[in-house]
């Protein structure tokens, strides 16, 4: 089987490869770098020449901070290059899996998402991955799509600054809202991922985040309570509040995937990072 892992330099883009390379699972991985998935005729003649079987679209915007910086970038790599590889991918006849966001929903509803419930956006990271799941669904018929919650994990910048030895107390900033809301470890939504694929799991929308609720500085002292390390978590300047929809996940675990809980993931990252 022939893998292709598109902006493979993202969270879950890294977790992917990784998981890979641990089974000695053969892929290809491409990046924003050495891939202009913004030029349709090159996307078209580098998909119809290599032809996977199974394509994993891994792009993913988590903070809206990075579409204010990068906005006009985003818009196109979000919505242009999503349409181009899943046009691609029909062509050939390749799956897709397609990474969306809790964030296609407007966080007003008392209870969680369900997969069949309307979306309504309501920041711009949201917009964007409404606009890449309409296309998916309008080009490629063996698709998968799942939308996942805020994305924590061993690639992420935070865990990586927290990465530091020393005995010494420190504080630690948190620029992300610190509401309850899920998470979702890398790993775990990447087993999802292949889990699908592999399972022959019915085509559609899936919803995956990690079982439980948290604020973020709960997620992070938990961590840090692992390493035996001092730390005061402060909040930033620059954290806001705002609406984290829910996502219902009961159509995941219903195929008989253990979904761990947020502290578990916490743990089982821990202990692959210190082995």
């Amino acid at each position: 089987m022939t893998i292709l892992i598109t902006d493979s330099e993202s969270q879950i883009g890294k977790e992917l490869q990784n998981y890979f390379r641990e089974r000695k699972i053969e892929f290809l991985a491409t990046d924003k770098i050495n891939f202009d998935a913004t030029n349709e005729i090159l996307v078209n003649q580098f998909i119809e020449d290599l032809k996977p079987e199974i394509i994993y679209h891994c792009t993913e915007y988590t903070c809206d901070d990075i579409l204010i910086n990068h906005l006009q970038y985003s818009e196109s790599y979000h919505i242009d290059t999503t349409r181009y590889i899943a046009s691609a991918a029909s062509r050939i006849g390749a799956k897709m899996v397609y990474l969306s966001s809790s964030f296609v929903f407007d966080g007003q509803k008392e209870i969680p998402y369900l997969v069949d419930d309307m979306p309504n956006p309501q920041c711009k990271s949201g917009m964007l991955a409404y606009e890449g799941e309409l296309a998916v669904r309008e080009l490629v018929e063996c698709a998968y799509i799942i939308r996942t919650s805020t994305v924590f994990g061993e690639y992420d910048p935070l865990f990586q600054d927290l990465s530091f030895e020393s005995t010494e107390p420190r504080e630690v900033f948190i620029d992300l809202p610190n509401t309850v809301q899920q998470y979702t470890w890398s790993k775990s939504v990447v087993e999802f991922m292949v889990f699908l694929v592999e399972n022959g799991a019915d085509y559609g929308v899936y919803h995956f985040a990690n079982r439980e609720l948290c604020k973020k500085d709960e997620l992070v002292q938990t961590y840090l309570s692992m390493r035996n390390m001092s730390v005061e978590i402060v909040n930033s300047e620059n954290a806001h509040d705002d609406e984290f929809p829910i996502l219902d996940i009961s159509k995941s675990e219903n195929l008989s995937f253990y979904i761990p809980t947020w502290k578990e993931s916490v743990m089982n990252m821990w202990k692959e990072i210190s082995d």
